[in-house]
């Protein structure tokens, strides 16, 4: 298995991943963080009286799971279509977004792993909390959207009370702006200061 000193980091770093590490024959570990750039502090876990001493206690020990595992852990027992889209969607966040082009396969699946499982993407050696918000269809003119759009609370509720809109109901801006303009808005100023705008990726 290829072993890059960013997939220990990623590994070190994911506690929700350590925390379901049950050692086993085969596992690769590494000796903790103070070893991380020592090349033989990895190691591979074949003798009985290590495995039950990391049974008893990890220690400061950090589990490397091998893309296999990772699937395990997904419940994954085959790498699907559906699989395979997922990986690619997860590896253009990371190049598009984070200017990761290259990624190795341990590096991916755990990428994978923790964006699927508990939202999070690998930055600045850490993991961080990452929502991505899905595409929403205007319930006016049906147009599908890819852009999250905002206004004030103040302006949003002039709006509805002057349209006559259902506040809990989605409007694309091309419908909101063809309609806010029957509306007399002028004490607000300029419109386009209480509008913001969040990107969605392309691939969504």
């Amino acid at each position: 298995m290829q072993i890059k000193i960013n997939y220990i980091k990623m590994c070190a770093k994911a506690k929700e991943l350590q925390d379901k590490w049950f050692p086993s024959f085969g596992d690769y570990y590494w000796l903790g963080n103070k070893y991380l750039c020592i090349s033989d502090a990895c190691r591979i876990l074949v003798d009985t009286t290590t495995l039950l001493s990391l049974q008893h206690d990890k220690g400061n020990n950090i589990w490397l799971p091998q893309p296999s595992q990772l699937q395990s852990l997904l419940g994954y027992e085959n790498v699907s279509v559906n699989v395979l889209n997922k990986l690619i969607f997860i590896r253009n966040i990371y190049q598009h977004n984070f200017d990761v082009q290259d990624m190795s396969d341990c590096e991916l699946w755990l990428a994978f792993y923790m964006f699927e499982k508990y939202n999070k993407v690998w930055t600045d050696n850490h993991w961080i909390y990452y929502y991505i918000a899905k595409p929403q269809t205007c319930k006016r003119c049906g147009r599908i959207q890819h852009v999250v759009w905002s206004v004030s609370d103040k302006v949003w509720e002039d709006f509805c009370h002057e349209t006559g809109w259902n506040k809990n109901k989605t409007i694309c801006l091309e419908c909101f702006a063809e309609l806010i303009g029957h509306i007399n808005f002028m004490k607000l100023k300029n419109i386009d200061s209480f509008i913001s705008f969040d990107r969605l990726w392309d691939s969504v």
